[in-house]
């Protein structure tokens, strides 16, 4: 198998290139024909022409960003991707966090579909293989960039100071035929279980079931929030009365404002926007 193999090197602050160090040999031993290309643009479009697969090492930025140019691309090419940033959620919900066995596994060539979220703005069409998150979600993760000298401990600092600050959010959800109209605290929808290094969001969330996992907190307490915090910080599904847990195909939001949205740990977008889901969009080498 000819495939390209894109580098991240700002993953794991540097790592990515030690791991590709690591695991190109067993490519090499497995017959594999491999061309590296350490990539420092977001323009990935190249890469995608005059190869078989597209393996790329980094963490879920990285997943994010393949992602995207797989779908935009008309090089329908099956993916890989072996973990070498802070959080790789993708690959915790397949159960490969190391990088030597998510190598092992591309070369066996096994093949899986995965569902892809599809995010439509008024502007711009994004995709999305982790979470889609806006509200508070959206709002902790621009704090959280602020605050990188935290190191891992930023996410759940950015989420504890918005809790407390408590901004409601007004706006209508639609689902199919039901339709909500009230302040919110955040609405997130997941693909994956893990999102943001490894917190279990959506325990009950399949990357290839065909639907989202939508988690709605509405407007209440304070001690009622810090709840859901410790709740999400202890990988347990959430449960309560100021939250709804569903398993939908799509929704839509209408918002008041253009609030900025947080798409796979990227701040890109803004609301009002739809989500839907598309069963089996993308290949994976797994």
């Amino acid at each position: 198998m000819k495939c390209h193999v894109i580098i991240n090197p700002y993953s794991g602050k540097g790592r990515a290139v030690r791991v590709w160090e690591e695991v190109g040999p067993i490519f090499a031993e497995s017959g594999w024909l491999t061309e590296v290309y350490v990539s420092r643009t977001r323009d990935i479009t190249p890469y995608f022409r005059d190869c078989e697969a597209v393996i790329a090492i980094g963490g879920d930025g990285t997943v994010h960003q393949v992602i995207n140019q797989a779908m935009r691309s008309s090089c329908k090419l099956p993916l890989g991707f072996i973990p070498a940033g802070t959080g790789n959620d993708l690959m915790r919900d397949l159960g490969c966090g190391d990088p030597r066995e998510a190598a092992r596994r591309l070369v066996e060539g096994k093949r899986r579909a995965i569902d892809v979220l599809e995010v439509t703005t008024d502007r711009e069409v994004f995709y999305s293989v982790c979470v889609v998150g806006w509200g508070l979600f959206a709002a902790a993760n621009q704090t959280a960039e602020k605050l990188r000298w935290l190191k891992g401990w930023r996410y759940a600092v950015a989420a504890l100071w918005h809790i407390l600050l408590k901004r409601v959010y007004p706006a209508t959800l639609t689902i199919g035929d039901d339709v909500e109209e009230g302040e919110f605290i955040t609405i997130f929808a997941c693909n994956t279980i893990h999102t943001g290094r490894g917190m279990k969001l959506a325990p009950r969330a399949r990357i290839d079931d065909g639907l989202m996992n939508l988690v709605i907190i509405k407007n209440d307490r304070r001690t009622t929030l810090l709840n859901v915090f410790k709740q999400v910080l202890a990988g347990q599904e959430l449960a309560g009365s100021q939250e709804d847990y569903r398993q939908i195909a799509g929704f839509d939001l209408q918002t008041q404002g253009h609030q900025v949205l947080n798409i796979d740990g990227e701040v890109k977008g803004t609301a009002p926007f739809s989500v839907r889901v598309m069963p089996g969009a993308v290949e994976l080498l797994m």
